[in-house]
């Protein structure tokens, strides 16, 4: 499954420089984030900056969501979770450009 359709995704690249992939890990941490998406759009806006928001389903995710994210042309990689989710995510950028 892509994170972005290809087109699409060169497209809105051109538009919005700044593309940010948020990995969540629904279940980590003392409350679950169901309204993360709204506190995110809150924060953000609509329009400003083009975003995605992928869940973890299983151990291990995180790590191949943020590959993904990285080979697709994502600029920001960011970790929502537990330590786990943290460290996942980052062995998937730690040597790449995406901050």
């Amino acid at each position: 499954m892509s994170l972005y359709n290809d087109t699409s995704f060169l497209c809105e690249r051109m538009i919005h420089p700044n593309n940010i992939l948020f990995v969540v890990n629904p279940f980590a941490g003392v409350s679950q984030k169901k309204n993360f998406s709204n506190m995110v759009e809150k924060r953000l806006g609509k329009d400003n900056i083009y975003y995605k928001i992928r869940y973890t389903e299983h151990e291990g995710h995180a790590t191949e969501i943020a590959q993904t994210g990285v080979e697709e042309g994502a600029d920001i990689v960011g970790a929502g979770g537990g330590d786990g989710s943290l460290n996942e995510v980052a062995r998937a950028i730690v040597y790449t450009d995406v901050a």
